[in-house]
């Protein structure tokens, strides 16, 4: 961590840049990484587990990923919502871990029936926390993976899919 604090921000470009980026977004993402290593530094003495170690709300920790530079409600909720998943971190509620309103998504709840509009983020976020109040995230990575693998824009694969027997669009 000292050695990337040090870096500048032109220094991160360069980085980004070699070998070649696979992803236009390279200078963006190396000013989103040195401000995050910078706020990392200043405000979390390098260690990125003190945003989380003091066993935060939901809500307190989705404010302190936002206060990252390019980290908006989706990113925010999304490292959340994987700190206590995948790595199973204490929160002290989990209320403010949103779904994340990712297309994926949207497609899965609108065809499920839960949505009117599977693009508008907020039906989506509404939605989950009608589902479930105490954990509205619970349901990001399996509506993603559904949506991802499954239940596809053109090529719904409805006879893979967990959903099947309540999904409105199998039942039309």
């Amino acid at each position: 961590m000292g050695e990337l604090v040090r870096l500048d921000e032109a220094a991160w470009q360069t980085v980004m840049r070699q070998p070649p980026p696979p992803h236009w977004l390279s200078d963006v993402m190396a000013t989103v990484l040195h401000r995050a290593t910078q706020r990392l530094a200043s405000h979390y003495g390098s260690d990125a587990s003190l945003i989380w170690s003091d066993t935060p709300s939901s809500a307190t920790l989705v404010r302190r990923f936002l206060e990252f530079h390019g980290a908006g409600p989706k990113i925010a909720t999304m490292a959340a919502n994987i700190l206590v998943r995948s790595f199973g971190v204490p929160m002290a509620d989990r209320i403010s871990i949103d779904i994340s309103p990712d297309v994926q998504v949207g497609r899965v709840m609108y065809r499920l029936g839960l949505i009117e509009d599977p693009k508008d983020a907020t039906q989506v976020v509404y939605a989950a926390r009608e589902l479930n109040p105490a954990y509205p995230g619970m349901f990001d990575a399996l509506m993603w993976d559904t949506g991802n693998k499954i239940c596809r824009p053109r090529d719904p694969r409805c006879g893979l899919c967990r959903f099947a027997v309540v999904c409105r669009s199998r039942l039309s």
